[in-house]
């Protein structure tokens, strides 16, 4: 007797049949990565997003979206396209799943400036401030404005990472704390050039070796322009570029310059710099040019009477200002030989200046101008330009203190 099927029996029979071997092959999505989590633009620069949907077999269809297409706009594929200042997120789903990026946008190199003397001359800074790892002899911006290495909780700070504290010609941690014009070049026709390793740094006041530190003219910008300044000397790795740049695309910055800068450029909102607290770290805003104050100081300008505490920024206000060209100084305190005191408390910023007096009778009756260097210095309490006030606005060279370059810019 022959047994014959109509074709729905066939086609069910079939599809039974095949649901086990589908099932072998196709999985739900279990997981979304995305490739950089953080990410940071200028303007009009574009960017691949890397995606990765988990397991392999999960269907590999995603969506993107941007949280402000006005500030970073995604296409179908994660090509990201850097749209205007500012920050947002981008997302990326699949299934159930989704993965986040947190994309800073910059606004191009040229658009953000600081002026820094009367004839207009402008620049930018760093991304960070400098560091040195003395084992393979590389230097770096941090990655963050407010990355500073600390002191690992020796002399009252609270700040992990010890590096400072441990240096020698052979460690392998960072440090950013440094003795004036020790760009790791020595000035082989200057007798008096003893110290200029990036390590060096004594630690008693009536230590002979205080002395030793840049060059033995008496002119206050002998060392500019020369390899006495770090970045004149050094290529120095770039986060931002993600390059390591040539020697002499930074410098360092004059007292006069430091001194105009904060005390007498004008600005769009006549505000210069502020005290603040950004992601807990305590330190000096400083406002570029072009700040139109869309995100509320107070007392800006004041160098005395106000806290860290009066301005604080999580990482989203932070990265607005960021985009919105601010800089920010974390108060890395200073070094004494191997000890770091202050740290989270005062900021000394080096100029590549040298104290243009001879000798200078202070407390202890003996500080001379050889041993001595112009720097920005800032507390809680006060803030002292470089130039205006000497028991602060100088300090031993021997003293490791912070270095934050810049670039010059038409």
């Amino acid at each position: 007797m022959k047994i014959r099927y109509s074709f729905q029996t066939v086609l069910v029979v079939f599809s039974l049949c095949l649901i086990p071997l589908l099932s072998g092959c196709r999985k739900e999505v279990e997981n979304v990565v995305i490739k950089p989590n953080t990410l940071t633009l200028f303007v009009g620069d574009k960017y691949q997003l890397g995606v990765e949907v988990l397991p392999e077999k999960a269907p590999q269809d995603v969506k993107w979206s941007s949280s402000n297409s006005r500030v970073a706009a995604v296409d179908g594929n994660g090509l990201l396209t850097a749209i205007s200042s500012g920050s947002c997120k981008v997302t990326v789903r699949a299934g159930s799943f989704s993965a986040t990026c947190v994309v800073r946008v910059n606004g191009k190199p040229a658009e953000y400036g600081f002026t820094v003397g009367e004839q207009g001359r402008r620049v930018q800074f760093s991304p960070g401030n400098l560091q040195y790892m003395a084992i393979s002899n590389t230097w770096r911006f941090a990655e963050h404005q407010y990355d500073y290495v600390g002191d690992g909780g020796i002399m009252g700070g609270n700040v992990p990472g010890s590096d400072n504290c441990l240096i020698d010609s052979a460690y392998e941690g960072w440090i950013d704390l440094f003795g004036w014009t020790t760009s790791g070049w020595h000035d082989e026709n200057n007798t008096d050039h003893l110290h200029y390793q990036p390590w060096s740094s004594s630690y008693e006041i009536n230590d002979g070796s205080r002395t030793g530190y840049g060059p033995s003219e008496e002119n206050e910008n002998a060392a500019a322009g020369t390899r006495y300044d770090w970045g004149v000397n050094n290529a120095i790795y770039n986060p931002l570029t993600e390059q390591m740049e040539r020697a002499g695309t930074w410098r360092t910055l004059t007292s006069i310059e430091w001194n105009y800068l904060l005390e007498e450029r004008s600005t769009i909102t006549d505000f210069r710099y502020a005290k603040a607290k950004v992601n807990g770290v305590n330190g000096l805003v400083i406002f570029p040019d072009e700040w139109r104050g869309e995100f509320v100081f107070q007392n800006p300008n004041r160098e005395k009477g106000c806290l860290y505490e009066d301005n604080c920024l999580n990482d989203s206000d932070w990265l607005f200002c960021e985009a919105e060209g601010c800089v920010f100084l974390p108060a890395a305190g200073r070094r004494q030989g191997s000890v770091a005191i202050s740290v989270n408390s005062e900021g000394r910023y080096w100029t590549i200046s040298r104290y243009r007096y001879n000798a200078y009778m202070g407390e202890s009756g003996n500080l001379n101008g050889k041993d001595l260097a112009f720097v920005l210095y800032f507390n809680e309490s006060t803030l002292l330009p470089s130039t205006i006030y000497i028991a602060k606005g100088v300090s031993y060279r021997y003293y490791g203190c912070s270095v934050r370059l810049v670039k010059d810019i038409r």
